[in-house]
């Protein structure tokens, strides 16, 4: 893992000056005014900007300012005519469903994004699930993503470099679209890829598939904040013990196949064979990971080959359903408005 000295020739940018957006659309409404009670309970001394970002409603909040991006397009269309109006080089992100848990650790959060911005990061990831791979010994407390790290991308609280991010936010991806393509996308990319150890901002993912989830509300219900369960439907406690079930399932064989992946462009051959074979078992006749064991018997050459076409695979069908999605969409103006034309 290389480590990043700072930039010779970085202009110099207090932290404070870095603004900081909140990720949302008019569908998650309803969450606004829950996040930003607790926002401003838990982080009063924010010293950062605060934008919400949506596509035509307003809301009302002093400390908030709103930017709107029109109609619903996609996600990742929507975040880049935001961005546009944000302007800056750098930005920290956080999405309306992550629901602060405790106070924040401003004097400490500052001098992390101070750090990344000294070291021009692409991205310092402020709270992480996984944590970084390769501990960074001239910056304790923090680590680094490689290029062939799982989930080098992820929507996690972060500090942005904005072009590092806009190279990524290809037009038609969704937020998990963005994750796991924009991971693979940023293998070509030379910034740094940091995250910390010890998050200085903890919160609640609050919300699943669109839907509350039982800690989410528990969460609003101590700190009596109401939640809008007309607007938005709740996981029952059954529910969520067997969605919970299925998603580990799933994110056991998901680590398993980068792993598998991992192994075999490292040149590990019989690694690489045997936790195949343990994937194959849970999920035979798997053709991507047949294909995987096939070109990565060949070697990491023909493996990276092979991934660079999935990825470009997978990017010419989204730009493909999102050439239809502007079709039909222009199909419909054009016929209403020849509908209301005298």
């Amino acid at each position: 893992m290389t480590e990043c000295p700072s930039h010779p020739d970085a202009v110099a940018c207090r932290a404070p000056d870095v603004p900081l957006l909140v990720v949302s659309c008019d569908a998650y409404s309803d969450l606004w005014r829950p996040f930003f009670t607790l926002f401003d309970r838990r982080w009063p001394d924010c010293p950062f900007r605060v934008y919400l970002g949506t596509n035509e409603r307003s809301f009302d909040d002093p400390h908030v300012t709103v930017l709107r991006c029109g109609p619903d397009h996609t996600w990742s269309v929507n975040l880049r005519r935001i961005l546009d109006q944000l302007g800056g080089e750098y930005v920290v992100l956080l999405l309306e469903d992550f629901f602060l848990v405790r106070p924040v650790e401003t004097d400490r959060l500052v001098r992390l994004v101070q750090l990344g911005l000294d070291h021009h990061v692409g991205c310092l990831r402020l709270y992480s699930i996984l944590p970084p791979p390769h501990p960074l010994h001239h910056e304790p407390g923090l680590g680094g993503f490689g290029p062939d790290d799982s989930y080098r991308v992820t929507l996690q609280a972060a500090l942005w470099r904005v072009e590092t991010l806009r190279r990524l936010l290809v037009p038609g991806l969704s937020p998990w679209q963005f994750e796991l393509i924009g991971s693979q996308l940023s293998e070509t990319l030379d910034e740094p890829f940091w995250g910390v150890y010890k998050p200085p901002i903890v919160y609640e993912h609050v919300i699943e598939k669109g839907r509350w989830k039982p800690a989410g509300r528990a969460l609003c219900r101590e700190a009596g904040i109401e939640i809008d369960l007309a607007a938005r439907p709740a996981f029952t406690d059954e529910e969520w013990r067997s969605y919970t079930r299925i998603h580990h399932i799933q994110a056991r064989l998901a680590t398993l196949r980068a792993e598998t992946v991992r192994a075999f462009l490292a040149g590990r051959r019989r690694t690489g064979l045997s936790l195949a074979v343990h994937y194959l078992c849970r999920r035979p006749l798997t053709v991507g990971m047949l294909a995987v064991v096939v070109f990565g018997l060949l070697g990491p050459g023909p493996l990276n080959r092979l991934r660079r076409l999935h990825v470009r695979a997978k990017l010419l069908a989204i730009r493909c359903r999102l050439a239809r999605s502007t079709h039909k969409a222009q199909v419909v103006t054009h016929a209403r408005k020849h509908a209301i034309s005298p």
